[in-house]
């Protein structure tokens, strides 16, 4: 089953990545969006701008009042994109510490905690109250290519990987660590014959 797990899905805009995603459990998915593009999407959905608001979806969908009532509606919990949610998290502790940058919280003044890991620890924790509620995170997130050399030819070639993941300073690795599978979308190719999608 799919109760309690995280899932990151990545690809390339446009090849049907929240749509899909959507298509986890019938009729039974929240979708959260942190940026436009679920014109597509007809499942119940809520636009998200703030960290504190989607602390107050998480709250509201694991009260021990509520949680009985929205499982028998919800399994999958859709967020879209992981990349933005991250933001979120970052930018609200650095408000919170008066400077702009989480990577500032630290060096702001003497004593205050490191701001990633401030970030980080929160992130997790609503992500893992979600779960333990017994409902799946599935994570959206874009893709970017790397040259990577391969360890036994010497070769280089292109890897795809989801976006940030190279940056050290990046949450993506977190992210990646906290996800039970990390699944690559590609688009199925067109034969450019008779215009048909090639099944997978």
């Amino acid at each position: 089953g799919i109760s309690g797990k995280k899932v990151l899905l990545y690809g390339k805009n446009n090849v049907g990545k929240t749509f899909q995603a959507t298509r986890l459990s019938k009729g039974k998915t929240f979708l959260i969006a942190t940026e436009a593009g679920d014109g597509a999407v007809t499942s119940a959905k809520e636009s998200c701008t703030t960290w504190s608001h989607f602390k107050e979806i998480v709250t509201d969908f694991t009260n021990p009042k509520n949680v009985e009532k929205r499982r028998e509606l919800i399994d999958v919990v859709v967020i879209d994109t992981a990349e933005n949610l991250i933001e979120l998290s970052e930018t609200a502790i650095a408000r919170e510490y008066g400077v702009r940058s989480v990577g500032d919280v630290q060096q702001a003044q003497k004593g205050n905690p490191n701001g990633y890991v401030l970030a980080r620890t929160d992130f997790k924790q609503q992500i893992n109250k979600l779960c333990l509620a017994g409902y799946c995170v599935v994570f959206i997130s874009h893709e970017e290519k790397i040259d990577e050399i391969d360890e036994v030819n010497g070769e280089t070639y292109t890897f795809i990987q989801p976006k940030g993941t190279s940056n050290e300073k990046s949450s993506m690795k977190m992210l990646l660590d906290l996800c039970d599978f990390t699944i690559y979308i590609k688009a199925n190719p067109v034969d450019r014959e008779t215009l048909k999608v090639v099944p997978s």
